[in-house]
């Protein structure tokens, strides 16, 4: 497929995740989607929702030796996630459904119910996230709910799974947060952690980062995994496109990534200026209460570091997956999922 047509059609998913069938701007905030506990409870096993889109989706985490499916609408798995990856039923049209906010996807013709299942790799990861027309979509909430200090009720919801051979239920709420605290990220170490780097915080709905180097050695910002994120130096500036960091930049900034995260991977340089100053949007100080972020600079290493303080603020959007305990990187692996499904959708298609 055209790098260009994939990135045209990954640029209208991430716009659609952002905007939805409604402005965000005509959403309530203050409505709370989560998924509250598996039934049974499998050890090591997450099931959540992906945090800030307005059409809700549902993401799994399955590291354990099990496999674990999602089971469509007519019984028969959709999804399998285990120690190969992340499979996907081409013969389910619960599948193509799956790739689409609304649900209204084009089903190819070997795709129907009670089809000999085809399954097929489309992730090395055992971590994906889909669209799921089980769960509620409530945009906007009554009015009674609003004017209640205390959350309101308003669906309820399941997704049924099968862990094994064992069936297991994923049971969430739609409930309406009243008004409360919002989060704000600060930070404690030095503005000036070496001679000549300069290191500041812009806090926000999503912290901004900014480093300057104006000394004669280029310093390396790493990612969570230890894998080098981005290089600030002389020479400008570079960015590792493997890195989970930086395909987090870019979809907070509604950018497709460029290419598949993988800390694990060999970087993939790409110079994004010539200046020797670098912002970025890092996950890290939004989603982890006391956060620290490395730099290699020559022979020393050396830490941004610090923490979230509540601030009142205006009616904003509660922490999604509520309790459960979910690392950021799985959010960043979810979200680069939902992308990457309709990547997957499109060439299959084109491909028969």
């Amino acid at each position: 497929m055209p790098v260009r047509a994939h990135l045209v059609m990954l640029a209208s998913l991430v716009a659609l995740l952002m905007a939805g069938p409604a402005s965000a701007h005509q959403a309530d905030p203050n409505i709370d989607t989560a998924v509250l506990a598996l039934t049974p409870n499998l050890p090591g096993v997450e099931v959540s929702i992906v945090p800030g889109g307005l059409i809700p989706a549902v993401s799994a985490y399955n590291p354990t030796p099990g496999q674990l499916e999602v089971l469509g609408g007519d019984g028969t798995p959709f999804l399998r996630l285990g120690p190969r990856g992340t499979e996907a039923n081409l013969s389910s049209p619960s599948y193509w459904r799956s790739t689409a906010p609304s649900g209204a996807a084009r089903i190819p013709t070997g795709a129907f119910s009670g089809a000999a299942p085809r399954w097929r790799l489309i992730a090395r990861r055992p971590a994906w996230a889909w669209y799921d027309q089980r769960v509620p979509v409530i945009q906007v909430a009554p009015p009674s709910a609003r004017t209640r200090r205390q959350p309101t009720l308003l669906a309820r919801f399941s997704v049924p799974l099968r862990f094994g051979s064992r069936p297991v239920t994923a049971n969430g709420i739609v409930e309406y947060l009243p008004p409360r605290v919002s989060p704000t990220a600060y930070m404690t170490s030095s503005l000036h952690p070496a001679s000549g780097l300069t290191v500041a915080l812009l806090a926000g709905s999503y912290p901004d980062l900014f480093l300057h180097n104006a000394s004669a050695r280029p310093v390396t910002i790493l990612g969570q995994a230890g894998e080098p994120f981005a290089e600030v130096g002389p020479a400008g500036v570079r960015v590792n496109l493997h890195s989970p960091i930086y395909a987090a930049d870019q979809l907070a900034r509604g950018v497709p990534p460029r290419l598949t995260p993988d800390p694990a991977a060999p970087p993939v340089w790409r110079r994004v200026s010539s200046a020797s100053s670098f912002d970025w949007l890092d996950p890290r100080p939004r989603y982890l209460e006391r956060w620290t972020i490395p730099l290699r600079y020559g022979p020393r290493e050396l830490f941004i570091s610090g923490g979230m303080q509540s601030a009142a603020t205006a009616p904003v959007a509660p922490p999604a997956a509520r309790g459960s305990g979910t690392p950021w990187w799985v959010f960043l692996l979810a979200g680069i999922a939902l992308i990457s499904a309709a990547g997957v959708a499109w060439l299959l298609r084109r491909r028969k």
